[in-house]
């Protein structure tokens, strides 16, 4: 399973033309830049909902992956290829 899928563009390039004009990483801190000048990020490090909310994404997206590739494997499904299923 890959995680950069979550940034895979294909169907904009195919059903719009999309095409990137700037790198990710430019486009990423110029947005944070803006973010920052017209004070749209919060300070979170006064409220610790923040931090556990994270935590427990990160905890609950583990025990997700792990069974969903031992359910997986169960069936003969050996990889996950952008949505699609091969089977073994």
């Amino acid at each position: 399973m890959s995680l950069t899928t979550v940034f895979d563009n294909t169907a904009a390039k195919e059903d719009f033309g999309f095409r990137y004009t700037i790198p990710f990483s430019e486009g990423a801190s110029r947005t944070i830049q803006w973010l920052k000048e017209h004070r749209k990020i919060e300070d979170c490090s006064k409220d610790p909902i923040y931090d556990w909310v994270i935590e427990l994404w990160d905890e609950m997206t583990s025990q997700m992956v792990a069974k969903l590739k031992k359910r997986l494997n169960q069936i003969g499904v050996t990889q996950l290829d952008v949505g699609r299923m091969k089977s073994a």
